[in-house]
């Protein structure tokens, strides 16, 4: 599995050669080139879609679910033995990794991830693994509090995310959109840590959580909503936040977290 990841996009084009000097054939009524012109095509898409499925696998789960082991456990296993390669597929498989990392909570490993990526960053600047890899790192920023430069950061990302022409992993949200959200989220968190819980915070966090397309995205956003409140001292509210979240993400970082303040306040 590992070589086809890494090689596809070279298969690809030789695959394509072939068709188009099928093609060339078969204007001369050569019935064999047609079938294997027909062939070449077949395996083009149904080779695409099995590689597609095999990438996304522990994706719902991750989402959905709130668990990232799954997908973890696929991404680390289809990109055994892959090296540094740059394909799309295992692009899409890293930045899959990376995410998971960051949500379990283990950041030097998310560092070492995007550190692959420091000298040679994807080719395809607008592309939506570039975009993705510039998120993650500014997330990671945000949680580790290294907020120098991060304003212009986020509305870099944004701008970059514009360009994407692609639709996104959930339906109806298109790519620049699910970004949006994830930026907008980085403000809120930038302010938050910048000039504390100042009351314009909470309709946006709000706004956030009503946007927000998957549960993962709903738990962040109601975790970020329990930090507010208990920097505002209302423990009623952060309290009824806190227990959403150590019950739908248990088995994230921030539901340990969420955990972990509850016992600390005696809950």
């Amino acid at each position: 599995m590992s070589w086809l990841l890494k090689y596809y996009k070279g298969i690809y084009i030789v695959l394509v050669a072939v068709g188009v000097l099928c093609t060339y054939l078969s204007l001369w009524g050569t019935a064999v080139a047609t079938g294997y012109f027909i062939l070449v095509l077949a395996s083009l898409v149904l080779g695409g879609r099995w590689l597609s499925r095999a990438v996304s696998r522990g994706v719902v789960e991750f989402y959905r679910d709130c668990d990232p082991e799954p997908l973890l456990e696929n991404c680390d296993r289809l990109l055994a033995g892959a090296g540094d390669g740059r394909g799309g597929y295992l692009l899409a498989l890293r930045c899959n990794r990376i995410s998971a990392l960051l949500a379990l909570g283990r950041r030097e490993e998310a560092r070492a991830e995007l550190d692959r990526f420091a000298d040679a960053p994807p080719r395809e600047k607008g592309s939506p693994a570039a975009v993705t890899l510039r998120w993650n790192r500014a997330e990671l920023s945000l949680e580790e509090e290294r907020l120098q430069g991060m304003e212009g950061e986020l509305e870099a990302i944004s701008a970059m995310a514009q360009k994407v022409r692609v639709p996104s992993l959930f339906g109806g949200v298109t790519f620049p959109e699910l970004m949006d959200w994830h930026v907008e989220r980085g403000r809120c968190l930038l302010l938050l840590r910048t000039a504390g819980p100042v009351l314009e915070l909470l309709p946006r966090l709000k706004e956030l959580l009503n946007k927000a397309p998957c549960t993962l995205y709903q738990v962040q956003a109601i975790m970020d909503m329990a930090e507010y409140h208990l920097a505002r001292g209302e423990t009623d509210q952060a309290l009824s936040c806190l227990r959403l979240v150590a019950e739908k993400a248990p088995k994230l970082a921030i539901g340990a977290r969420a955990k972990n303040k509850l016992s600390h306040m005696g809950f």
